[in-house]
């Protein structure tokens, strides 16, 4: 099994500061990664944390805010949101989300008895159009997540990060992260 919890970006006023910023949500993170420009990268091994976070965030910083959990490094749900503007959320690693929902809503597996080839397609066929037109929603408030943080980005990395089938939820996060254009430790772009 691997990471399971909660990756958060945000940026504060405080640019070079190394003092992390009080969070009543996240009192003691496991890792507080200061970077460049007064970013911050919070790591959490707790599971639970407020679905509002990332708009809390946005509102207290006044800067761009995303929260990922990710689900037993093998998918995770990105939250994310701007001062002023609404949330928003998508699931990453779409063949467990479809599989995932499948379960959720029609109840079977692929390999139950008695659901024929058909019978399973139809139902990711439903499943993969609501998550396709989720995704595209999803895209467009990336960008304007990327766009807002005034940070160099590249939408063809953007839209290349949240297709991405890595394996590791985890890494697949850390790579959305970088293709919003959130710095990394070294200053420089992912």
């Amino acid at each position: 099994m691997g990471f399971h919890g909660h990756l958060l970006a945000f940026r504060t006023d405080e640019t070079g500061s190394t003092d992390r910023p009080a969070l009543p949500e996240l009192p003691h993170p496991d890792e507080a990664l200061a970077l460049p420009d007064g970013w911050w990268l919070l790591t959490t091994r707790i599971a639970a944390l407020p679905e509002e976070l990332a708009a809390r965030l946005a509102e207290r910083t006044g800067a761009p805010a995303l929260v990922v959990q990710v689900h037993h490094d093998d998918r995770s749900v990105v939250r994310g949101c701007v001062p002023g503007g609404g949330a928003w959320s998508f699931e990453h690693n779409v063949r467990l989300v479809v599989e995932h929902e499948v379960r959720e809503r029609f109840g079977c597996e692929r390999d139950d008895e008695g659901l024929s080839d058909a019978e399973w397609q139809e139902c990711v066929d439903e499943v993969t159009a609501a998550w396709t037109a989720d995704r595209a929603e999803a895209r467009h408030h990336a960008l304007a997540w990327a766009t807002a943080t005034g940070r160099p980005f590249a939408p063809d990395h953007l839209e290349l990060a949240l297709e991405s089938d890595e394996l590791s939820a985890e890494q697949a996060a850390r790579t959305l992260l970088h293709a919003l254009g959130v710095p990394t430790a070294d200053g420089m772009e992912g």
